[in-house]
Parts: C-alpha cells; sequence; structure tokens
C-alpha cells in the first residue's frame, strides 16, 4: 500500500480523524490489534504534545500526518509549523526517571510514554518549513498476508484474454462516467485534457460535436478504450487525441484499432487533415501514429505539465514536449511558402516528410506594411500562450514584444508564435522575432494553406532535451534541430 497523507487542523477535536486514519493505515497494511492501539496512543501523546507546548495560545496551523511502511519498518511522521524544538531537552525529557516526573507534575511523560512504544524518534527542525517528528517501530506481519494480497489483486485485475473482438462505435451518454473511469485508470490525474475526467462535459461535448468520441467494447466485459476526433478551431482539422486502454487490455492492438477508425472517420468528415501531439517521454504514442500514416512536423517544448501512464517505466520528470505529427487528406499544392532564409532547407524537409508539396517563393522583394497589423492571443491553463499573427502592420513587431513581456510577467511557461508562411513579411521579420527569444518549432498545417511557421518562447528556462524520446530517424533530426536553435543553448553549447 502507498504512504497515506492527511493535513488536519491543530485542533484537539481533529484528533479523532487522525487516529481513525492511522488505525485504517497501518490495518491495511498488517498491523495487528495491539500493534495498531498502541500507535494510537503513541500518536495521541505525541499530537497532544505538539498543541500543549509548540504554539502560542489562538495561534492557527495545520499539522501533517504521513504514514508509510518501508519493509517491515512502519515509519509515522508529523509535521507543523509551531514554536523551534529544544531537541538536547525533548531527548533529555525521553529519558527522565518515572519519579522525577512525578516531581516535576508529570511534565515530559508523554514524550516517555512515546519512546516506550518505538524504535527510534527523531526530531527536527526544518527553518521555514517548521518542525518534525518522526517515529520508527518494526511492525511484525503475519506470514499469510503477502499471499492474501496477491491472491486478492489477481481476483481484481483478471488476465485479458487474447486474442479478442471488440466492437468500435461512437460513445453513448451513459457511457461517459465509464471513460473517465478509464482515464484515471491509463493515466492518473496528469492527462493534459482535463476535460476526459468530468463525465458532465464529456458528454456535453460529445452532444455539441466539440469531441466525437469512440469506445472500444468487448463483450462480456464492458467498455476498455476510448479514443476521440477533437476539432482545432485553429487550423479546421481535426486533433486525433484522447486515447486510452483499460491497462490490462494493452497490446492486443485495441488502440490501433481505435485509431485506425477514427482516421476512417475524419477522412469521411471531408476535412483538411489530422493531427496528433504525441509525448516525447517514451516513443510507444509515436509508434502508434507512424503506422497509421502520421509523420513529424513540429516539435513543442515544455507544453504541459507532465502525464504518467501506467505501467510505463520511462516517466517525464519536465514539462512534457510534444512532437506534432500530421496526415493531409488534402494533397494539392501548398504556398506559395515565404520562407526565412535560415530555415527554408528544414522547412522544406519537414514538407517531403509528410508528404506535401509546397511552392517556396524566394524571390520576393519587400512587401509594404500597413499601420496596423492583426493578432490573436490565447492563454491556456497549461501556463502557455498562444500568439498568432493574422496579418502584419508596422506595429506588429511591438505587439508581440508587449505580449511575451505580459507572458514573461505572468510566468507563463511557454509562449508559441505562429507566423503565416503565406505572407511575405514572414521571410523578413522571422529573425526580428528571434532576437527576442524566440527559436524554431515547426510547421503547422491549416485550412485551405494557411499554414504557419511556428517559434517558440521558454520563459526562464533551461530544458533539458535529452529526456526527449523520438520513435523514428526523422523525428530524432527535428528534436535536434530544434535544440540547437534555443537560445539558452547556443550561449552553452555543452548543455544536453
Amino acid at each position: 500500500m502507498e504512504s497515506l497523507s492527511l493535513t488536519i487542523a491543530n485542533e484537539r477535536d481533529a484528533l479523532p480523524v487522525l487516529q481513525a486514519a492511522a488505525f485504517a493505515y497501518i490495518r491495511a497494511v498488517g498491523g495487528e490489534d495491539k500493534f495498531v492501539f498502541q500507535m494510537e496512543l503513541t500518536l495521541e501523546e505525541a499530537f497532544t504534545n505538539i498543541l500543549d507546548h509548540h504554539y502560542l495560545p489562538g495561534k492557527k496551523e495545520f499539522i501533517t500526518l504521513i504514514l508509510k511502511k518501508v519493509s517491515h519498518v512502519l515509519d509515522m511522521t508529523l509535521k507543523f509549523k509551531g514554536i523551534p524544538f529544544d531537541v538536547a531537552y525533548l531527548k533529555q525529557c525521553e529519558q527522565t526517571s518515572l519519579r522525577d516526573m512525578i516531581n516535576a507534575d508529570g511534565h515530559g511523560m508523554g514524550l516517555r510514554l512515546i519512546s516506550r512504544f518505538c524504535d527510534q524518534i527523531d526530531y527536527r527542525n526544518l527553518g521555514k518549513e517548521g518542525q518534525e517528528i518522526r517515529i520508527l517501530r518494526g511492525m511484525p506481519i503475519k506470514e499469510t498476508m503477502a499471499v492474501q494480497s496477491a491472491s486478492a489483486e489477481e481476483t481484481r485485475t483478471p488476465p485479458c484474454p487474447t486474442p479478442f473482438e471488440i466492437e468500435i462505435r461512437r460513445m453513448l451518454p451513459a457511457e461517459a462516467a465509464a471513460i473517465s473511469k478509464l482515464a484515471y485508470f491509463a493515466y492518473d490525474y496528469s492527462y493534459s485534457y482535463c476535460q476526459l475526467y468530468d463525465p458532465e462535459q464529456i458528454r456535453s461535448l460529445n452532444a455539441a460535436d466539440k469531441m466525437i468520441s469512440y469506445v472500444a467494447v468487448l463483450k462480456g466485459t464492458g467498455l476498455i478504450g476510448h479514443f476521440a476526433l477533437i476539432p482545432d478551431a485553429r487550423s479546421e482539422m481535426v486533433e486525433m487525441g484522447g486515447a486510452f486502454v483499460d491497462p490490462r487490455y494493452r497490446g492486443n492492438g485495441c488502440l490501433n484499432a481505435l485509431g485506425i477508425h477514427g482516421l476512417t472517420e475524419a477522412l469521411r468528415m471531408g476535412i483538411e487533415g489530422v493531427f496528433v501531439t504525441a509525448v516525447t517521454t517514451h516513443p510507444y504514442s509515436q509508434k502508434a501514429v507512424v503506422g497509421q500514416g502520421l509523420r513529424e512536423s513540429g516539435l513543442y517544448v515544455s507544453c504541459v505539465q507532465p502525464a504518467t501512464l501506467r505501467a510505463v517505466r520511462e516517466q517525464a520528470v519536465a514539462r512534457e514536449s510534444f512532437l506534432l505529427m500530421v496526415k493531409l487528406f488534402n494533397k494539392e499544392p501548398r504556398g506559395p511558402y515565404y520562407p526565412p532564409a535560415h530555415h527554408q532547407q528544414m522547412l522544406e524537409r519537414i514538407c517531403r516528410h509528410v508528404e506535401v508539396e509546397a511552392v517556396f517563393d524566394t524571390a520576393h522583394g519587400e512587401t509594404p506594411l500597413s499601420e496596423c497589423g492583426r493578432l490573436e492571443r490565447e492563454t491556456e491553463v497549461y501556463q502557455t500562450c498562444h500568439i498568432c499573427i493574422q496579418s502584419y502592420g508596422r506595429d506588429t513587431l511591438q505587439k508581440v514584444r508587449t505580449i511575451l513581456r505580459c507572458c514573461q510577467l505572468d510566468r507563463l511557461e511557454t509562449i508559441y508564435l505562429y507566423l503565416p508562411l503565406r505572407q511575405p513579411p514572414t521571410a523578413g521579420l522571422c529573425a526580428s522575432f528571434e532576437e527576442l527569444g524566440f527559436f524554431f518549432c515547426g510547421l503547422r498545417f491549416g485550412r485551405k494553406g494557411e499554414d504557419w511557421l511556428v517559434l517558440q518562447y521558454l520563459n526562464n528556462q533551461r530544458y533539458d532535451y535529452g529526456l526527449l524520446k523520438a520513435a523514428t530517424r526523422f523525428g530524432q533530426e527535428l528534436i535536434d534541430y530544434v535544440k540547437d536553435r534555443d537560445p539558452v543553448r547556443k550561449e552553452n553549447p555543452r548543455l544536453a
């Protein structure tokens, strides 16, 4: 069983809640009745001692109890912000004889009792973090406990039938709660599309076709997988996302079948194409969509908080980056593009990689700018901002500089800047944006050939590109290209 943490107010009325939590946890990890009673009593004495001696009168604060079992040892820790310890005096109280305690009106009796029922007790002053009392005690464990726990786990998670047949269809409104549970089983609460944890939002978004959910149903078992097509207002393409499978049924082709079904439905919708934002913590999601014909066109660095995929060892320790992977159904030539000369070769390579024909115009002259340009700004809950230039004006550079400064002051993590490739000023102004600290992100495809060169800005970040994993050779080349243009890395080439 994982550790337990509970934070309560520094009030005597909160003690029964604390003891109930300790009772439930210690019993769950194998503590016998006598052991549980002694630890409850120890907790009561420690908690009462904190209230009596470590707060000024009327001081309102919180006390945190942390319980965990390491091997055969119970670790019980109390953390709080009170009057600093005199550790030497507390140790002396533990050793005081019973006669001396009586002569001192019982002072120190509680600490003596605590030391009697533990193998080790540590008092620590943590500076501004307050104080900590850590109590360790070895606990006798029933020999049958481990066997019983294993048997119970096998009962809860039966092995999946292999092979098995699934039905893929649109979600029913009544299945929204099951989808939220699946998201939790697969990712805990770390999945970036947070609407999937709310059944009501799932129903509402599907009713409005803002998310088009498909489910995989296993006969005799029920819903085991989910996949969604999510219309993207910026590009008028659809994102293939919300893909997860019950961990017990991974590795049997369910996710791949859902993806193929989604591609078929997207093609039937008559849209320009589809895209996926594939995580770079591990290569599995990239491999899945490469097999369905999607190809890398950009690297969005430090885009969201890291997701935790159950049963996958490679886990993010920094903000998650995404490889943008696309598949265009419309094969008509794109452009003409007006690329900055220093990125033209990579843009051409991306177009060939995604099997798109594009015309690049490098012979244009300077285009006169209007007084005012137009741009859109969108801030997301992931501490990111997207600035999309609609048309250039003589004020565009200053507008971007102002928005960037606001984003810095708001402590946003990453800012993405979209430069319209079919507008000639992109060729000349890209370098000016890069002087502000923006650097290459990739090529983003839009409706009717309205495509963007995307730049990105990392706000006070030294990003570790060594954490990123690519499933293909071109994916790795794209990561390296972006990494080498990060201004922080250019200043210090030794960084990963």
